[in-house]
This record gives C-alpha cells, structure tokens and sequence, in this order.
C-alpha cells in the first residue's frame, strides 16, 4: 500500500469567500450510545452558496438532493458571518435534527441524532452493491475511501464497489491491487459499516449482472470470462450469463440481473443495457435466477412489476434488490441536465442470521430475505418468518404483521415523509389495503390473517408521503402439492458433424457439458454416425463432437443457433420482458435449434 494515497477527506470545507466570520466545529451523536455518527450536514441561509463537500481538486460533489457535506462525525469548517441553519441528517432511520446559528454563537456544535427505527436490532441492513467509484467520465477526483465516507454518512450499513471501471480517478494516484482494495475496504469498515468490493459482472450485450465478492478476492473477468459489450455485426459472446454465474458460485460468489428494461446504446437493431438474456435464464437456467434489482430505472415502472409478478406465477422463486448504478465520479443536477448521481438513494435491506459479512448478504439475498425501499422502513413477517420463507398450505390461519416508519425525504431531509397507504399483493392482485389519508401516521403496524391452500405468492408494499417513496418486500410463498418447480427446458437438436474439408460424414460422440471458463463437465454422452445426430439436451448445455482423428469442437445450441442468437434474442424490447408470447418463441426455437460441427483433422 506504499504508493496508495487517500485523497482529502470531502467534508473537510474552507469557504474562500471574503466573508468569512465563523469557525464552526460539528460533532454528530448517536443520541442513544453517544458514539460519533457519520451523517450528512447542509448549510443554509440568506446568501449563502450552495455548499457541498470537495473531491480531492477542490470540485463540488454535486450529487442527487439537496447540497451537502459528509462528515464522520466531527467537521470542521469556516462559515460566512450571518445567520445559518445546519440540517443534520441520515437517512432513512434516523429523525433529522436543525441547529441555527448566529454571528457570535459557540464554536462547537454536538448534534443527538435520534433514531426513528432500528431495524439492525432486528438483523436487518440497508445497502447497495451496484455503484461505481469510477464509471469513467472522471469529472470528479474520488477514490474508495471518498465512495466510503460518503456511503457511511448516507446512512446505509453496507456497500459493494464495483471493480468493472476504475477505483480512482485522483491526478497521479495509482489503481489499487487486489491487496490494496481488499486493506482498503477493511480499513473503511467498523460495527457499524461493511465495506465490499466486487463487479459490475457479468456485464456485456446479453445483460448487466452485479455480483458479490468471492471467497478469495480476484478480479472477476480472468476468472469467469469477458464479455462483448457492444456486439458489432459477427461477433459473438464468449460466454452466456448462466455460465459465468456457474463459475462465480464455484467461488462463492453469486449475481443478479439489474436493471432489466433499460433500453441505452447498443448497435442498429440490438439495443444495449436491456437484459437480453433473462428470458432465456427462466427457461433454461432458472437455477441462476434468486433475485433481481427492479428499481434502478423507471423506479416504480409498471412494466417491470408486471413482469416480476409474471414470473413469480410461473412457479419462480425471485427476491427483490433495490440498487442504484450510481458513480461517485460525476456530477451535477437536474437543471443543468447533467449526471445527477443517487447515491444510496435506493437501499436493499438484507435480514442476516448473525453479524454482516459478504456471505451473509449473498445467502440473505439468494433465499428471498429483503426489503426494496426508496424512504419508507418497512418490517414484516408471516407466523414470525421474514420474506422469503416457503409455508405449506391448508388451512393454518398465519399472521401477517407490518410495521412500517415514514423517513425523512432524500432530496430534503427537512421533509418528514410519513406513511400513506400500505398494500398485500397476492399472486399479482390486491388482496388487502390500509390507508392513511391524513398523512400523519409517522409510525403504522397492522396485522392481518392469511389462510392459504393453493400455491401462490404475497408480497407487502408501502407507500410513503413524500414522492417516489415506497418500499416492497420479496415474496413469502405457499407450496401445495401442485407446485412444480421450474426446470431446464430442453433443446431439441439437430446436429450434423462433417470432415471440415471434404464435407464427408463421420462417426462418433456427442458429449453434453457444463461448460464455462474453468472447466467443462461431461454430464451425458451419446453416439452418432453418419454425420447425423437428433436428440434433446438440457438447454443450460452445451455439445461437443469427439470424432477419432479429429480436433473437438464445441457448440452452443444457443450462441450457434442464428435464430435464437442473432434474431430472437438481438431484437427483445423491453415489451418483451413482461410479454409471455416473447417466452414462448423461444422455448420454440429451442425446439428446433439446428447445429453443424465441421471437423478439422489432427495435424
């Protein structure tokens, strides 16, 4: 780490104007353990600039909300001498307290910052493991231990970095090694903030994946393969999304699609950033479907809602992440239609069994235990289990118990958000609603009886006052004796296997492998001869023809099927997502995929 320096702390501010009078000293509290609390400060007052915190060039870090500085419980700072009211916050759990000061006042300033719900108590954490230290428009000089401090005084109890651009772009400061970013992370990290670093992974033309760190830490692309991210006219991916998962969970770790409607770049007539493999992964992966981030973008879209609730229908077992694809380097606003980053604006809350560690995040996340808020905190359980659990059915009446708190308004913590209106959702459909007309219900628990015998699903959704705030629970499931879990479609196959020169036909094996960068596992074998060979084989495989004398080829009956490849998949929309006509035709293409393996002779 010798030639790895921090760059400047960003809530360290020195106001250069002529009018300084104040030398202000801030300590935040938590007003129950009397421990320093990273929160977020915002100055305001009668012609006093927008004040936001530095990067290490001295820019503001014009984020989305309201202008702020983040501190790690002290700040130190000098002030215009007029009059000024601090807001100090930390959102969502946390209760927003003001402080005015004027000309003359003390110097030093101990904030309480009392909470509004503890739901850590309760072995729930907030967090984000899609964002970016460095996307690459390096607008701002930021590095991790900035991405860092930030996240601590947004008030989540986790992140994950992305490694998939860059970790700094601070003027002469070196990328951190895999050692550097796993010291840094460690140092970043305390009781009460995890640290993690990991990948945007995998991230190219057919989808992009966030992924969790492995057991031993490495750069994710040389393990588990790269990817084409703008597929020009004859390229093909290297690898399917399911079979770099395979390779990630062989590490411990694991990813989920995000933002799966995005429709951004791409090329004429194969629109970029569009999850154009999960259709595919329901059908022939569903194993490598646990979760997905649904409010990246459009953040409460019908479109993807309709589609989540269509598949969960169809048998699947899919929690909800809530993630943001914010990037600590740039900056701006909305008025001058620039980057207008969300940093943790959106929060995935994990309920982990014991302390906080990657891998328990990972297992939360992959059995269905979390929350989606953008402000309300919300708490649920059925019969005592959290989201996620699977009950049998029959006729057993279950308590379903909600308690929810209004949180303060990311844009404007001054705005007290309270809760309005909360809804269970069963199998697509309302099944029951409270509402909160007055809006002053700052704190909501309501109970409710559920008595199931068929196979389904609920969920709990939340509604706050303030725009853009709602929260949403995965699943809790019902499992009756006609539940089936969906399984690998099989591909229907049509192979020729020819001399590459002469065109002859030839005799041999067809080996069906799993296959991905590490390895590739013979799971089945079969004979053919005279070139020809019409069988089925499970969709998440791939064949490779062993002929004597010969080289061996392998063959995707998805990446070497023109069809599905360069017409099915290449022109999804995000209709298409939600559209079980689109599931359909490629389960029918499956159905007829035709392969050719032209041999090439052993030298």
């Amino acid at each position: 780490m010798s030639n790895w320096r921090i760059c400047p702390r960003p809530e360290n501010h020195r106001n250069h104007s002529s009018d300084i009078g104040m030398h202000i000293e801030i300590v935040v509290l938590d007003a129950l353990t009397r421990k320093e609390l990273a929160a977020r400060l915002s100055f305001r007052g009668d012609g006093l600039p927008d004040m936001w915190g530095k990067d290490a060039a001295g820019k503001d870090m014009a984020y989305l909300g309201s202008p702020r500085i983040w501190c790690d419980g002290t700040w130190k700072g000098d002030l215009p001498d007029v009059s000024i009211t601090v807001v100090v916050s930390r959102p969502y759990e946390y209760k927003t307290q003001v402080v005015d000061i004027e000309p003359g006042d003390q110097q030093k300033w101990t904030i309480l910052l009392e909470r509004g719900c503890c739901p850590t108590d309760e072995g729930w954490f907030a967090g984000d493991a899609h964002q970016h230290v460095v996307h690459g428009e390096a607008m701002l000089a930021v590095n991790l231990p900035t991405a860092t401090l930030v996240s601590k005084a947004e008030g989540v109890s986790w992140m994950v970095y992305d490694a998939d651009a860059r970790f700094t772009s601070v003027e002469n400061e070196p990328e951190p090694s895999v050692d550097d970013l796993n010291s840094l992370c460690a140092s970043a990290s305390d009781a009460d903030f995890l640290a993690l670093w990991a990948d945007e992974y995998p991230k190219h033309d057919l989808g992009h994946l966030v992924s969790f760190p492995m057991h031993t830490p490495a750069q994710f692309r040389p393990l588990a393969g790269e990817g084409i991210y703008r597929l020009e006219e004859g390229m093909r991916t290297p690898y399917l999304n399911f079979e770099s998962i395979r390779v990630l969970r062989r590490h411990g770790s694991s990813a989920f699609y995000t933002h799966p409607l995005r429709e951004l770049g791409g090329t004429p007539g194969r629109v970029g950033n569009i999850s154009r493999e999960l259709p595919l992964d329901i059908i022939v992966a569903p194993w490598a479907i646990d979760s997905i981030d649904l409010l990246t973008d459009g953040m409460d879209d019908p479109l993807v809602f309709s589609m989540w609730y269509m598949l969960l229908n169809w048998g699947h077992r899919i929690g909800i992440c809530a993630y943001n694809d914010a990037c600590f380097d740039r900056a701006g606003t909305r008025a001058n239609n620039s980057f207008n980053e969300p940093i943790a604006y959106h929060r995935t809350y994990v309920k982990v069994a014991d302390e906080v560690s990657s891998r328990a995040l990972l297992d939360g996340i992959r059995a269905g235990r979390t929350i989606a808020t953008s402000g309300p905190v919300v708490l649920v359980e059925l019969d005592d289990k959290e989201p996620g659990h699977v009950f049998p059915t029959g006729d057993t009446a279950r308590t379903l118990r909600i308690r929810a708190w209004g949180a303060p308004g990311y844009h404007d913590p001054l705005e007290a958000g309270t809760i309005t209106r909360i809804q269970v959702i069963h199998n697509g459909d309302l099944h029951q609603e409270w509402s909160f007309a007055d809006g002053s219900e700052d704190h909501v628990e309501v109970t409710a009886e559920i008595t199931e015998q068929s196979t389904g699903w609920y969920i709990v959704r939340v509604e706050g006052s303030i725009d853009d705030q709602f929260a949403i629970t995965s699943p809790f499931y019902f499992e009756g004796p006609e539940y089936q879990a969906p399984e690998t479609h099989a591909a229907t196959v049509q192979a020729t296997v020819v001399d590459a020169e002469t065109g002859r036909p030839l005799d041999g094996r067809l080996e069906f492998v799993a296959f991905d960068k590490e390895q590739v596992e013979v799971c089945q074998t079969q004979t053919f001869s005279d070139g020809s060979f019409n069988g089925q084989v499970a969709g998440d495989l791939r064949l490779r023809a062993v002929v004597e004398g010969y080289h061996d080829m392998i063959l995707s009956p998805i990446l070497d099927f023109p069809e599905i490849y360069r017409e099915i998949l290449a022109g999804i929309r995000r209709e298409d997502l939600a559209d079980p006509a689109y599931y359909v035709k490629l389960r029918e293409a499956l159905d007829r995929v035709e392969l050719s393996f032209a041999m090439n002779p052993l030298q």
